[in-house]
C-alpha cells in the first residue's frame, strides 16, 4: 500500500524563533548531532517526526551478518529500497520468490536492495542466512545488489520512522524508495510483502526521465518533491480564498527605492499566508529541506528567510515578470538565495527563464528551484491557464547584520 505524504510533527528545531516574519534557526554542533548507531547527519536541522516523501534521508549504519558494517554512504548516486522487516524468519520463503522475481534481468539498473532485519528477528540469525543465500542464488540481475542488516537496538527504524518515542517497541513494516539524491520518492506499508515489493519494482521500471531545462545549464538547485501534492493544492486553495494583491517591485522615486506597482514589468497577484497552522507547517517543512541543501550544496551558512509568499500568473492578464536581479537595490542586498517552488504545473508558458545562460526551466508540481539572487531571471508569460509559485529568500547571520543596519539608517533618516 502506497502512503500519501503527511508532515506531522513541527521540523523546528529547539531554540528556534521568529523577527520581523523571518525564520531563524540556530544550527547545533556536530557533537550534538552525533547519534548512536548514525553517522552525522548532513543536515543541521534534525527532524523530530516519521521520514516522508521529499525529505532528505539522515546518515546510517548497521551491522552485517559477517560481522562487518554496512552505511548509507555505499548507496550514494544510486536508488535504493530499503525494507524494514521486523519478522523476516517468517517470510524468508514469499521474500526470496517476490525479490528474485524483482531483480530479473530487466530490472532497473543502479538500483540496491537493503533488508533490515529488525530485532525482533535478530534471535533467528540462521533463518536470516538462509534468506539471503536463497535471495541470492535466485536472482538473475547484475546491476543490482542486495544486502542484510541488523537494526541490533532498532535505533534505524526509529530515525526513519519516529514516532512519540524515541526508539519503538519493535520494527516498523514499511519500504522506503530513496533516490539517487538520498531523498525519499515513495514510502510503502507492507502486509503482503510479496505484493509490495513487486509494487515497488513496477513503479522503478516505469520511472521516466523529466525534461526540465531548455537550453545550457544554469548554476542552479533543484528540490523534487518539496511539497506534496496534497499540500500544494491546500495552499492554492488558501491563496483563492484569500485577500491578493499586485505583486510590487522596486522603483527609484526622489532618490529613495519604494515598493510600487508597475506592470508593465511585472504582472502577478500576490497573497501572504494566513498565519496559523499551514503557515507553521509549510515554513517549517520548506526551511528545513532548503536550508539543508544550499547548506550541502554550497557550503552557505543558511540561518534566515525574508518570507514565503504565494503569487499568480494568469494567462488572462498576461500574468509574467520581467528580468531583474533579486539583490540589487540596497535595502534588498542582503538576500543571497532565492526560491521559485511551482504548486502546479496545467498551464501553457510561465518558463523561469534565465537570460545570461539561454535557459528556461519548467518545474513539475511541487519542485523547488533554489538560485543565486545576483542571477538575471524572468517569469515567462503564462500563455494558458494560471501559474501558482511560492517565492521567498534565504540569507545568512552576517546578511542578517547588513539588514539590521540598513533598516535602522532608514529609522535614522526618518
Amino acid at each position: 500500500m502506497l502512503i500519501c505524504a503527511t508532515h506531522g510533527k513541527s521540523a523546528v528545531p529547539d531554540g528556534a524563533d521568529r523577527i520581523r516574519g523571518s525564520w531563524t534557526h540556530r544550527p547545533q554542533s556536530p557533537q550534538v548531532l552525533m547519534m548512536k548507531g548514525a553517522l552525522p547527519i548532513g543536515n543541521p536541522y534534525p527532524l523530530q517526526r516519521a521520514l516522508v516523501v521529499g525529505d532528505r534521508v539522515p546518515r546510517w549504519q548497521m551491522s552485517r551478518l559477517d560481522g562487518g558494517t554496512v552505511n548509507s554512504l555505499r548507496f550514494s548516486g544510486k536508488t535504493l529500497v530499503l525494507c524494514f522487516m521486523p519478522d523476516i524468519y517468517q517470510v524468508q520463503s514469499s521474500l526470496a520468490a517476490a525479490y528474485a522475481e524483482a531483480m530479473a534481468s530487466d530490472n532497473p539498473a543502479g538500483v540496491d536492495f537493503v533488508l533490515v532485519a529488525g530485532r525482533d528477528s535478530i534471535g533467528n540469525i540462521e533463518a536470516i542466512e538462509d534468506l539471503a543465500a536463497n535471495i541470492t542464488k535466485k536472482s538473475t540481475s547484475l546491476e543490482s545488489s542486495l544486502t542484510i542488516a541488523i537494526d541490533t537496538d532498532g535505533f534505524v527504524d526509529a530515525l526513519f520512522n519516529r514516532d512519540s518515542s524515541r526508539l519503538t517497541s519493535s520494527t516498523h513494516r514499511r519500504i522506503f524508495v530513496i533516490d539517487n539524491n538520498d531523498h525519499v520518492e515513495s514510502i510503502y506499508e507492507h502486509e503482503n510483502i510479496d505484493e509490495e515489493i513487486k509494487a515497488v519494482f513496477a513503479c522503478l521500471r516505469a520511472r521516466a526521465p523529466v525534461r526540465i531545462c531548455e537550453g545550457p545549464q544554469v548554476p542552479l538547485l533543484l528540490i523534487p518533491n518539496a511539497l506534496s501534492q496534497e499540500m500544494c493544492s491546500e495552499v492554492i486553495a488558501t491563496f483563492n480564498a484569500s485577500e491578493s494583491f499586485p505583486g510590487l517591485t522596486k522603483i527609484l522615486v526622489d532618490g529613495v527605492w519604494s515598493n510600487m506597482v508597475d506592470t508593465t514589468n511585472k504582472r502577478r497577484r500576490d497573497a501572504a499566508i494566513p498565519d496559523g497552522a499551514l503557515a507553521q507547517q509549510l515554513g517549517d517543512i520548506l526551511f528545513y529541506r532548503i536550508s539543508g541543501e544550499i547548506i550541502r550544496a554550497f557550503c552557505f551558512p543558511v540561518t534566515r528567510c525574508q518570507y514565503l509568499q504565494v503569487g499568480c500568473y494568469d494567462a488572462e492578464d498576461r500574468g509574467g515578470f520581467s528580468a531583474h536581479r533579486d539583490n540589487d537595490v540596497p535595502t534588498n542586498s542582503f538576500r543571497r538565495w532565492a526560491l521559485s517552488l511551482n504548486l502546479n504545473d496545467d498551464y501553457d508558458g510561465g518558463g523561469l527563464h534565465f537570460p545570461e545562460y539561454g535557459c528556461t526551466y519548467h518545474f513539475p508540481a511541487g519542485t523547488a528551484a533554489i538560485f543565486s539572487c545576483s542571477l538575471l531571471h524572468e517569469a515567462k508569460i503564462v500563455t494558458r491557464g494560471k501559474r501558482y509559485v511560492i517565492v521567498g529568500f534565504f540569507y545568512g547571520e552576517s546578511e542578517h547584520m547588513e539588514r539590521m543596519k540598513v533598516i535602522a539608517g532608514k529609522s535614522n533618516a526618518n
